[in-house]
């Protein structure tokens, strides 16, 4: 069934039908409804939200999926069992009543953000911390129950080895006690947790913790106290499997034999091809092939982009639904130089012929980067219609900013482009955000240790 469902190629055997990155187009409307009808014997549904609400017009495609194939298998029993909730605490396995999920372990570790949330504002209460789970105790009445974690913050320092299996040495946002305690007065002056004393039943001794209230629904809420990045320490005994024709297929990322979901376009049943004069075409055959056409989205370093299914897709788009030769594709491809890595600046209209040098044999096209096949591809575009290159989005971006800094850090060098790119990078508003959260969290920081100086100092005198 596998080659019912082949990029490049007819779907189901029907005449006048193609498949590329997930959409079976007909090119015919006779192909169209007899495709169609397929598809609905093979077992595909349309969704209720993919359908047109009434007053809207219909899509250019509609979209199919393979019902109820998702799945978990008990860790226990390893019975087939529905997937919902099986990811949350405690949850009970259907079949023989095992838990499926352990979050909140005894002695694992939670690092989150204290919160204060009063249903009109959500303030952040500092820097993440965290702390050494000491049990979650489910409560029979109300909408919350309790978090419970021992009192004192895991600290970089924290020597405890035997209660640190789970745990990461920098585990922490806050970096000083005297910060973490600054943290903790100001969520305590806000009411966000207790502190108490529990018996630890393993050992019997009497443990100082603190409370929190957390809610039932395991999702952010009005009265919510905080908001967690991350737990270590908790245990899953069920995995994800699809059930399809009878068959069990373990792993949640594992492939039945036809596609999970499937867009069928009626875009191109009147035999309409793309005309290379379009000014958006070479985005239009990179959005084919699910690729971006931003240039500035992409790495800046000459590193390659694309993978051999990328070509392979916008390959196919063009040879079906563009009005070029595909001849002249394929020399395009071939003409691709490995040196033109990174020299997205040197296109312009009068220098293309430089580059388009056609190789014999196979062509090194797939060592391209992001930027440099993007201006080709718009320089191809333009000499196959009207001698112009197409433009080309490349907007100062901060992942470029961001990919600058973290070289510098770990002392790698930058390229021209990615210098270029980086300092462009800088004005964009989203820079500007991030370093503002940097400066916080910098003050944030100064503060712990300023405070934590002068508990040494009061302590020595």
């Amino acid at each position: 069934m596998t080659e019912d469902f082949k990029e490049g190629q007819e779907v189901l055997g029907i005449k006048d039908t193609v498949l590329i990155t997930g959409y079976a187009y007909a090119k015919t409307e006779q192909a169209y409804d007899e495709l169609r009808m397929k598809l609905i014997e093979a077992g595909y549904t349309i969704p209720d939200h993919a359908k047109p609400k009434e007053g809207e017009d219909e899509n250019d495609y509609e979209f199919f999926s393979m019902p109820d194939i998702n799945f978990a298998e008990c860790g226990s029993c390893e019975e087939v069992i529905s997937r919902q909730g099986v990811a949350v605490h405690n949850h009970k396995c259907e079949c023989c009543g095992e838990p499926t999920t352990l979050t909140y372990v005894k002695d694992g570790s939670i690092r989150f953000k204290f919160i204060y949330d009063d249903g009109q504002y959500r303030e952040p209460i500092g820097n993440d911390i965290s702390f050494r789970i000491f049990e979650y105790n489910e409560l029979e009445e109300g909408d919350w129950n309790e978090l419970v974690v021992y009192a004192s913050p895991l600290l970089e320092d924290y020597s405890n080895e035997e209660k640190r299996i789970y745990m990461r040495q920098s585990f922490m946002g806050v970096k000083s006690e005297g910060e973490a305690q600054n943290v903790l007065e100001k969520a305590a002056k806000k009411g966000l947790y207790k502190r108490s004393v529990r018996i630890d039943k393993e050992t019997g001794e009497a443990v100082p913790v603190l409370v929190l209230r957390h809610h039932k629904s395991h999702l952010l809420q009005v009265g919510s106290v905080f908001n967690t990045v991350e737990i270590s320490g908790s245990q899953r005994n069920y995995r994800d499997v699809k059930v399809f024709n009878g068959k069990k297929y373990k792993g949640f990322m594992n492939r039945i034999p036809v596609p999970e979901t499937l867009h069928l376009s009626r875009k191109y049943v009147d035999g309409f091809k793309h005309s290379m004069s379009e000014e958006n075409i070479h985005e239009v055959i990179m959005s084919a092939a699910g690729q971006v056409s931003r240039a500035d989205y992409y790495h800046q370093d000459g590193s390659a982009a694309f993978n051999d299914v990328a070509f392979q897709r916008m390959g196919h788009f063009v040879k079906h639904f563009v009005d070029v030769p595909f001849k002249e594709w394929k020399n395009f491809l071939m003409g691709l130089s490995k040196n033109r890595k990174g020299t997205k600046n040197l296109y312009s209209d009068d220098v293309l012929s430089q580059f388009l040098v056609i190789s014999r044999g196979r062509g090194n096209y797939k060592d391209i980067d992001g930027p440099g096949f993007i201006y080709a591809l718009a320089e191809w575009a333009g000499k196959m219609s009207d001698g112009k290159r197409k433009p080309v989005r490349d907007e100062p971006n901060i992942g470029n900013t961001l990919d600058g800094i973290s070289k510098i850090f770990s002392g790698r060098p930058l390229s021209e482009a990615e210098a270029a790119a980086m300092l462009e990078g800088e004005g964009t508003p989203e820079a500007k955000m991030f370093v503002e959260g940097m400066a916080r969290s910098l003050q944030e920081n100064l503060r712990g240790h300023e405070r934590e100086a002068q508990w040494r100092r009061l302590a020595a005198g």
